[in-house]
């Protein structure tokens, strides 16, 4: 928990969820190009004391975001 606390401060940080399964935490980033993706991976993320994995995916397209309606209800 003390490493999502440490991730969701950095401001490219859109969110972070303590997850059960094969990973402890996944975080949603916004970023404007793969060299600025390698970048933060290696500059910044990988620095912090408690990640010795990383596994990343870029999100090609988002068919469907509802978020809003749902705290909303």
């Amino acid at each position: 928990e003390d490493v999502a606390q440490e991730l969701a401060v950095l401001d490219e940080v859109f969110s972070v969820h303590l997850m059960s399964g094969a990973h402890d935490i996944e975080m949603t980033l916004v970023l404007h190009s793969n060299p600025q993706l390698q970048s933060f991976l290696r500059d910044r993320i990988s620095t912090i004391r408690g990640i010795h994995r990383l596994h990343a995916a870029v999100t090609v397209d988002v068919l469907h975001y509802h978020f809003d309606t749902l705290l909303s209800s």
